[in-house]
């Protein structure tokens, strides 16, 4: 049974991430078959490390892992001599401009999860059922114990604070991610 709740949690994980993964992917090596390789690579990375990833940071690792094993694969195409040198030059400074945002991706995912561990506990919870896991409100709402509107509430009080807290921060005018976030909180 126990296997199967596994396995149930990996699709899901999966049929989530799969295509950013994927695009990701292709954009670094701009090969469909080497990226589908890729991804299988990534995604079996996943199910033998998936008892030691927090849950809440699996995008991040997937995204992390899928441009290591690009950035591996583009130095490897690099030993051999069949790529004209002028394709290398493409293809590695694309890949320096993912690596610069990739770490960008990665400071913005670990501040977010810095600003979500200062949230209270019920206005978290809130937020982890909705911006994690996907629930609905009425779903959220039924395993609160509350009503939609008070998950509409917190929801509202975790993007107030978030908000807050990233301006604050600064980072808000150093990376110049607020309307990102501000996506990726409604």
């Amino acid at each position: 049974m126990a296997r199967n709740t596994e396995l149930t949690e990996f699709d899901e994980i999966y049929n989530y991430y799969h295509n950013a993964v994927y695009g990701n992917i292709l954009r670094i090596v701009k090969d469909a078959i080497y990226a589908e390789d890729i991804l299988q690579d990534v995604f079996l990375a996943y199910w033998e490390n998936r008892l030691s990833l927090v849950p809440e940071s699996v995008g991040g690792w997937l995204f992390t892992v899928s441009y290591n094993k690009s950035v591996k694969y583009l130095h490897q195409v690099k030993r051999m001599p069949i790529i004209a040198e002028h394709n290398q030059h493409d293809i590695f400074e694309e890949a320096e401009h993912s690596a610069e945002f990739e770490a960008g991706y990665t400071a913005k995912i670990k501040m977010i999860e810095v600003a979500v561990a200062h949230l209270p506990s019920r206005i978290k919870e809130a937020y982890r059922l909705c911006r994690v896991e996907g629930k609905s409100l009425e779903e959220a709402a039924s395993r609160m114990n509350i009503s939609v509107q008070s998950v509409q509430d917190y929801l509202k009080q975790s993007n107030k604070y978030l908000k807050s807290y990233i301006m604050q921060q600064n980072v808000a005018k150093t990376f110049a991610i607020l309307p990102l976030l501000i996506r990726f909180f409604q």
